[in-house]
Formats: structure tokens, sequence, C-alpha cells
């Protein structure tokens, strides 16, 4: 069966033509969405139907507030005042009580998944990043709802009231897809000389012999790596979804210390992981100052493993709008999996599934898909410095509202978090556990 929806506008924009899309699309699961500014032709469609800022009786209707979607560019100064609805926020509220809703539930799913205030001034982090402190959505205690998915399912509802007997689509299911950052994919081994030798002296220096002797027994008396978690990740994920693996091959720098891309080694390790899992490219830190750098990573990583790279996610997170999707587009990028805050777990676009994104600069929709990830094992250890199990309640309940959502939960680990040393002590087994929760039904 085709579900198709048709809708009544006053003006089409691209804005407008975009969220429509994203909301009946991508989050109700309706097959095609149809627009018209014809009141006539508009009468003569079959099916479901609603109307956007013009009213026509017996349609449901929603309430244009603030014009966002009839305008181009970015307001620095648009203020926003965000109200509950059984515990529910919006913003964008409208007095008119003929819409279905009471807040233009459009304006708000575009401010928020276009990443709106990211255009806006602010002050960025030490790393050059908007931080969640900053966000709408941590100030007003809402970071950890997908808020947009959750009033669209409560606009779908409200469709009863005028469609009873109409087919409409069945709520969207919950998926889960895991996936692993290789910053370092070996602590001690695959080192040059020189790294190895000046480690050596630098836990001199810091009178870190344990981390000496750690070293010394890696690399000359057989110890394991404890970075080497490569066959844990596979019995972990023997029997459930499949991680995605981002691979980070840049120049060595202060924040790049992966092993060299034309190790031996590190190419086997990726070759081989490429034939049993999906594989993506891990831009440099490097690479967000020096844009032309990301294509010579993505073009390492196709070398090494003889195909088209279309997967990627960013080293730190480091998005810069609209400049980093913009290049990653022009690479052949066409998945993305950096949405998402290193200090907060939760919903940075405030949705739960993947979507197109649109750039505010050129006002256009384009054709790369943004797949949001809502937890990250450094965010829960390094910058909470939550304990495994306090980890685990904050996890469970964004966990619980992907489910609701029928969303697509995607998760950040890193292989050296499953080494079981230092602070990643008892991380396994608080991952074993995140998996289980998340895969079961």
């Amino acid at each position: 069966m085709s579900y198709q929806l048709s809708i009544l506008l006053k003006t089409e924009t691209s804005r407008v033509v975009y969220t429509f899309r994203t909301i009946f699309l991508d989050i109700l699961g309706f097959d095609q969405v149809h627009f018209l500014t014809d009141l006539e032709k508009f009468r003569q469609k079959d099916g479901v139907k609603i109307s956007y800022d013009i009213f026509e009786e017996g349609i449901p209707f929603l309430a244009n507030s603030g014009n966002l979607l009839y305008e181009s560019g970015i307001n620095q100064e648009k203020p926003i005042d965000v109200a509950l609805e059984n515990d529910l926020p919006y913003f964008y509220r409208h007095d008119d009580s003929r819409s279905i809703l009471p807040f233009d539930f459009a304006a708000l799913s575009f401010w928020l998944i276009t990443r709106y205030e990211e255009y806006q001034t602010f002050e960025p982090d030490v790393h050059g990043r908007f931080s969640a402190y900053q966000s709408l959505a941590y100030k007003h205690q809402f970071l950890e709802l997908p808020v947009i998915d959750f009033w669209a399912i409560e606009l779908k509802h409200r469709f009863l009231n005028y469609y009873q007997n109409a087919d409409l689509p069945q709520a969207q299911e919950f998926s889960f897809q895991p996936s692993f950052d290789i910053d370092y994919a070996w602590a001690f081994k695959n080192k040059p000389f020189w790294r190895t030798s000046g480690a050596c002296f630098k836990d001199i220096l810091k009178f870190n012999f344990s981390n000496l002797k750690e070293r010394i027994d890696v690399l000359y008396c057989g110890m394991p790596d404890p970075y080497f978690t490569f066959s844990k990740i596979d019995k972990i994920h023997s029997s459930c979804e499949k991680p995605i693996f981002f691979w980070l091959l840049g120049d060595y720098g202060k924040f790049d210390k992966n092993t060299h891309f034309k190790n031996p080694e590190f190419r086997k390790l990726i070759a081989e992981t490429a034939d049993r899992y999906a594989i993506g490219i891990h831009p440099s830190y490097a690479s967000d100052e020096k844009q032309h750098q990301a294509a010579i990573e993505k073009k390492r990583l196709e070398e090494i493993v003889k195909t088209e790279i279309v997967n990627s996610r960013q080293h730190f997170l480091k998005l810069k709008f609209p400049d980093t999707f913009a290049n990653l587009i022009d690479l052949g990028i066409k998945d993305e999996y950096s949405m998402g805050y290193a200090e907060m777990p939760g919903f940075r676009a405030s949705v739960s599934r993947s979507y197109h994104w649109y750039n505010l600069k050129t006002e256009q929709e384009t054709r790369l898909r943004i797949h949001p990830f809502m937890i990250m094992d450094v965010t829960l250890n390094d910058y909470l410095k939550l304990s495994a199990a306090a980890a685990m309640a904050v996890s469970k309940q964004i966990i619980d509202n992907c489910k609701r959502a029928g969303g697509e939960l995607v998760i950040i680990w890193h292989n050296n978090s499953l080494c079981e040393n230092k602070q990643w002590f008892g991380w396994s087994e608080f991952y074993k556990a995140l998996v289980d929760y998340s895969t079961k039904k």
C-alpha cells in the first residue's frame, strides 16, 4: 500500500518543502507528499490532507508563527520562548485555535533539525565546537528527548479525528546501529621508533613506571596490546547488529596520533575488518582547518579496501556549519555520523532518525544523510565522570526514548574503551549490557 499525503500551502518555499518532507516521509513513514498552492486542485485531491498557513474547513490545519519558513538567511537575534504541554517542550506558539497544535510545528522542526542556532554567533569551545551547554535543548532540559519525533507522533494521533477510517502508515520500527571510532588500533605496537622511544622517555620523566613496564611487556615479552580488542568486538556482535568502523588515517599531529596509514599491520587490519563490517572515514582533527586533507585521507582508505567510501564521522566531532558537511558532499560522502555532542548524551538535532541535511547558507536540501548519535563512551566516562551504574541509568533513558519514537539508536564506542585498563576497568561489561538493552525487544 502506498501512503500519500497532500499539503495545501499559502507559499511553497524550499524550507517548507524540506520540513514537511522530513516530517512525513522520514519520521511518519508516508511514501509521497504532494504540495499544492491551488485551492481547487487541493480540494480535488483524494486521501489524507493537511494545510499549512491557509485554513480549509474540515482539513487538519497547522498555523504559521513567525514566518521562519518564508525567510532566508540567518536571523541572529531570533528569540525563542519555550513552553510545555504534557511535559513535551514546544516553541513558536500562536493563538490560532483552529490549528491542531498550539504552535508552529513546522518552524520548530526546521529550527531544530537544521541546527539553526549553530549558524548564529556562539562562543566555541577549546576545539572550536558548539558545545551542548550552549544549546536550547540543554538550557531547557530537553536534550534527552527526540522532540520532533514525539510531536510528529502526536500530530498523527490528531489526524485520526479527521481520518478515522483512513489507512495511515504504521509506527516506525526501532533500530540499533553501533559504531566504533578507531583512533588508536594499538596502545604500544606498530609505532615508529621515535614515537616509542619518546613515549618511554616521557614515562620515565613522569615516574609512570607501571605504564613503562606494560609497554615493555607488550613490545618485547609477548603480552597482548590492551587496545587491540577487535576479537572482543567480534564476539559481542556475533549475534546482534554489526557495527560500523570509522578509521582515522590523518597525518601525525597533536590530536591525530593514529598508526601511520602505510603500516602493513594497520592496512591488514583495516582490510580484514572491511570484509566483515561496514566502514567509513574518520576525518582527522587537522582536516577541520585543511579541508583538502579529508579528501587525501578518504583516498588512503579507498586504496586500502579497494572500494568507494561513503560513510564518515568527524574526529573529535568537529563540525563547522555549513563548511564541514558541504566539503563531505564534494568528496562523495553519502552518510554522516557526527551529529551529537561530546559533553552530553542525547539528541543534538532533537530527532531520533536519519534525515537529509539542509544547507542554510544555500537554502537547499542536500543528498547528504545525517545519522545522529545519542550515546558515546567518552561522554559518559571522561566528560561526565560517571560510574558504570550511573552511566547505564543515563543511557537507558536515552534508549527508552529512542524506542518510543521508533528511531535509529546510534552509539559511538572506541576499541580502547574495551581495554579494561585504568579508567576503563569494568566498561567491557557495561558495553555488553548496553548492547543487550539496545537489542532487547
